[in-house]
């Protein structure tokens, strides 16, 4: 308040950057139900690829680690310690190709887990999709 000739006035004063620092605090706080579809929708579809990658990693880590075993029979004094004997380049080449083997599944189990996901969570993702559209004034 300024009080010039016994008169009250109100000097109001606007700063963008202020109101740009209360809009900012504002969306912290508030929830756009738009922004939870999009958030969900967006959710929906890394999961499909973070759980077939999980699988993927988990099968190509067992997987190398037996191929390995198995090269550490044949260049290493293991199979001599486990009484293998003459065997021990065979059966150190059979646990890794078995290894190998493992180890060359994670590609086509990435790709089965994540059309079957992608199959099961296709229906929420459509009906999310086409409210978002109904939402922007998209028609079909």
């Amino acid at each position: 308040m300024n009080q010039n000739n016994d008169q009250q006035e109100f000097i109001y004063t606007y700063s963008a950057k202020d109101q740009s620092e209360i809009d900012r605090i504002r969306q912290k706080y508030t929830t756009n139900p738009k922004d939870d579809k999009i958030k969900r929708l967006h959710d929906l579809d890394a999961s499909v690829h973070s759980r077939a990658s999980a699988a993927s990693i988990a099968v190509g880590t067992v997987g190398a680690l037996i191929m390995g075993a198995g090269m550490s029979i044949v260049m290493t004094e293991f199979g001599q310690f486990f009484g293998l004997g003459a065997f021990t380049a065979p059966i150190g080449i059979a646990i890794g190709v078995v290894g190998l083997a493992i180890a060359i599944c994670a590609y086509p189990l990435y790709r089965t887990v994540s059309e079957r996901r992608r199959k099961k969570i296709a229906p929420e993702i459509l009906s999310l999709l086409e409210e978002l559209d109904r939402e922007n004034g998209k028609k079909d």
